[in-house]
Formats: C-alpha cells, sequence, structure tokens
C-alpha cells in the first residue's frame, strides 16, 4: 500500500511527463514478491510504471550462512526467494572468497 502510495504521488509530482526508471531498493533480507505484486495489480497507477527486473545482489563470502543451517543459525527463507524471483544476480566481495572449494560454515566435516 506504501509503495502504491509512492508511485501515485510520483505520477501527480509530473502530471504529463514519464519517468525514464524507477529504482526501487529493499534492504538487507526482504522478500521482494510483495514488491513485484503491486506493479501487478497497482490499478491507481494506471500502468504508468512496468516492472522491468528484478536485481538480487549476493555476498559471495557469507551467501552460505544464509542457505543452510550453521552455527550463524537457520537458514533463510527469503534468500532462495530473491534468489528465485532476479532476472539479473550480481556477485559481490569475489575477491573474499579463496579459490580452493571449502565447505560452508557448519559443515560437518569429514
Amino acid at each position: 500500500v506504501e509503495l502504491e502510495r509512492v508511485l501515485n504521488h510520483l505520477i501527480e509530482l509530473r502530471e504529463e511527463e514519464e519517468y525514464d526508471y524507477v529504482l526501487i531498493e529493499t534492504s538487507g533480507l526482504a522478500d521482494p514478491a510483495p514488491v513485484m505484486q503491486t506493479f501487478f495489480s497497482s490499478k491507481t497507477s494506471q500502468g504508468r510504471f512496468f516492472l522491468d527486473g528484478v536485481v538480487t545482489l549476493v555476498d559471495a563470502k557469507n551467501i552460505w550462512r544464509h542457505l543452510r543451517p550453521s552455527a550463524w543459525g537457520p537458514p533463510s527463507p527469503e534468500v532462495p526467494r530473491q534468489l528465485a524471483h532476479a532476472s539479473t544476480v550480481i556477485i559481490n566481495k569475489c575477491d573474499l572468497v579463496t579459490s580452493s572449494p571449502s565447505p560452508p560454515p557448519g559443515t560437518p566435516s569429514d
């Protein structure tokens, strides 16, 4: 509801002109589905906005602690949702990951 209100306000600010793009950023571990749903069901933005894509930023060093149970706690359900909804995945902190494969944190060693 809040996002829909903001989009409507943007339309009011620029009555006749159109926006090239509006970027919506959700910080941390947010489920992208409710944000996406706003674009599919919003009647009040009158088709002036459409969803062009979903970008997910992945922390290469710490992704495993969010995908598997570990000493950090249970897996985060939002991470697979973000990856599933993404049209583009950007992987950062690759320089902090070693080139030799190692088990994710919390994985029992042989």
